[in-house]
């Protein structure tokens, strides 16, 4: 029987949002793991959107999470982002089978009202 393991992970504390995208701490050691919640703590203020996206880094590079979208038969690719409106409490479940995650954070302006908290549980389903 497998035992369950999780831990809960810091990417970002408390932080007000700027109109550049502001990387987290990294998740390492992922490896053993093959889940992944996003916690997220989102303040509004004088925002209209909070953004983050996640990247795998792998041998120095940082890899996009992607989506797809079908039009006509043709695939096109985009950075997957996750956008939110309203202040709120947010759980963002990824799947992941990587060592390393990149979380980065921007708000649509620079806006020192805003606040944006990041935490990360892992473990194995």
């Amino acid at each position: 029987m497998q035992q369950d393991i999780s831990e809960r992970r810091s990417v970002r504390i408390a932080t007000s949002l700027t109109n550049a995208w502001v990387a987290g701490t990294q998740l390492t050691g992922l490896g053993r793991f093959n889940q992944l919640i996003l916690l997220v703590n989102f303040t509004l203020g004088a925002l209209t959107t909070g953004r983050i996206k996640i990247d795998s880094v792998e041998g120095g590079s940082n890899y996009q999470h992607t989506v797809g979208s079908v039009a006509a038969g043709v695939t096109t690719v985009s950075q997957n982002e996750y956008r939110f409106t309203a202040t709120g409490l947010y759980a963002i479940p990824v799947a992941i089978k990587t060592n390393t995650l990149e979380i980065s954070a921007q708000g649509n302006v620079t806006d020192a009202t805003s606040s944006m908290t990041i935490d990360a549980i892992v473990g194995v389903a």
